[in-house]
């Protein structure tokens, strides 16, 4: 299961980004392999006597997402969409990081959005991460891994415009731990939006900077089969100091027929917390208003 992240309408250059994550893939793999295909042609006695289980220095690896979506709201009752997601890693093992690009794009296929558009494009999201193990890095019992990252994106949608969204950046730390079949994770992350005016094109205020927690729990039932629960909240300071808040919730039951691919079978909630005028409502674990089942496959490649 995987929670649900910004959206937007796509644009050409979507395309040119997409392209130079390809070509810049493209060019560390063909340099890593003529390096070694040197290496192996030069010192070929030192190559043999190299242990079999020696590890790469570069690595790559590529995580496609589809899910499938219906929603429960009685005003739209089964009206349905989807969401397709790359998200592709470029590591240098030795020192456990990795360069990540992610893109996705949203899909209606019940009704037509407000815009007359089927479909939009996420802003893209280029990262760099950094990954620290128990037993390597340091030495607790407490947390297995601690991810440390750094990202930014850039407008490439049509509601990007209207926000007058110029591009943002943002760090966040992930903590994971495994207790036999129980797997927690727990993340907080900020992001600064850079906005051409304080206004969008609506009158709304701009939004510059938002926290975000995330707390998930898997609980393995075997080598095929899991649930999950899921939990985000955002918090989002406009440009005159007023907050607003969201949460995100879902739960799904999870196959693993597998090593390399999941599929899952959820129910979803996402719905305002805090609005700007002061007025709110509490944390729910379900919503039927502002819920959705979802189906989604999630495959590494």
């Amino acid at each position: 299961m995987r929670n649900i992240r910004d959206n937007g309408q796509g644009e050409g250059n979507i395309w040119a980004l997409l392209l130079v994550a390809i070509l810049l893939g493209l060019v560390l793999l063909t340099a890593t392999r003529a390096n070694a295909q040197a290496a192996a042609s030069n010192k070929l006695a030192t190559t043999i006597a190299r242990p079999a289980t020696e590890e790469k220095k570069f690595k790559n690896m590529n995580e496609i997402l589809v899910q499938t979506f219906s929603s429960l709201n009685e005003e739209h009752n089964g009206a349905m969409s989807g969401r397709y997601k790359l998200a592709t890693y470029f590591g240098y093992v030795p020192w456990s990081m990795n360069l990540v690009g992610e893109f996705a794009y949203n899909r209606e296929y019940t009704y037509q959005r407000a815009d007359g558009t089927d479909g939009y494009w996420e802003n893209p999201v280029l990262a760099v991460t950094k990954v620290f193990a128990s037993g390597k890095d340091f030495d607790t019992k407490i947390i297995d891994r601690m991810v440390l990252s750094a990202a930014g994106s850039m407008p490439a949608n049509r509601d990007a415009r209207q926000k007058t969204f110029l591009g943002s950046t943002g760090a966040a730390v992930r903590v994971t731990k495994t207790l036999g079949p129980v797997f927690v994770l727990q993340r907080l992350g900020y992001t600064r939006g850079y906005y051409e005016y304080e206004l969008m094109d609506s009158g709304t205020v701009n939004s510059p900077d938002t926290f975000k927690y995330t707390s998930e729990l898997t609980l393995k039932f075997s080598k095929y089969f899991a649930i999950t629960g899921g939990f985000v909240y955002l918090h989002a300071i406009s440009y005159q100091g007023v907050a607003k808040g969201s949460q995100w919730s879902g739960y799904s039951l999870d196959a693993m027929p597998l090593e390399n691919l999941r599929v899952s079978l959820g129910v979803e909630t996402d719905r305002p917390t805090m609005l700007p005028d002061g007025s709110g409502d509490q944390l729910m674990v379900f919503d039927k208003r502002a819920s959705r089942v979802f189906l989604e496959m999630f495959l590494t490649i």
